[in-house]
């Protein structure tokens, strides 16, 4: 009975730490910068699909702390605190439901040839990077339809959007 007074708490320290080692490795997995996603679901959990949901995406998701290839992260990142980039596929229709509230809100006023470096993101396929360089005039407009907090920006093809965002 003696042996087991001492068994018990060493038992449990154990386990305690064999957890936090388990949850440290799938915290490293889920945050690989070198990550694209193609997950819908996980996407509509970052950003609000509700009123434009897209046909298909790519994306990367990574905190803040880890930087996206070539992006700095912030001085003083919080636990929360992320970086994403995004393609989103739309149908014709929302396409031009997307583009229609838009024609309402101002772009920003920004030098296109800064935006065509800001959104051709280093993973981007290079037909989109083409796309993005071939646009006649490049718009950059606030994200709100998908993303509330933050900042956050879009630009408009002919089928998708190429959004930025972060929290900080």
């Amino acid at each position: 009975m003696e042996k087991l007074k001492y068994i018990i708490p060493i038992l449990v320290i154990a386990i305690l730490i064999l957890t936090l080692f388990s949850c440290k490795d799938k915290m490293k997995r889920n945050t690989d910068s070198k990550i694209i996603y193609r997950d819908i679901k996980m996407l509509g959990n970052i950003l609000n699909l509700s009123v434009y949901k897209p046909d298909s995406t790519l994306f990367k998701y990574a905190p803040l702390l880890s930087s996206i290839e070539g992006r700095q992260p912030s001085l003083l990142p919080g636990p929360k605190d992320y970086v994403l980039e995004a393609v989103l596929y739309f149908k014709p229709e929302t396409m031009q439901k997307l583009k229609n509230k838009l024609e309402t809100e101002a772009p920003y006023p920004k030098d296109e040839e800064s935006m065509r470096q800001i959104f051709s993101f280093n993973w981007l396929p290079d037909a989109i990077k083409k796309e993005i360089q071939q646009i006649d005039t490049l718009r950059e407009y606030p994200a709100t339809a998908f993303f509330n907090t933050g900042t956050s920006q879009m630009i408009l093809l002919k089928d998708k959007i190429i959004l930025y965002a972060l929290t900080n």
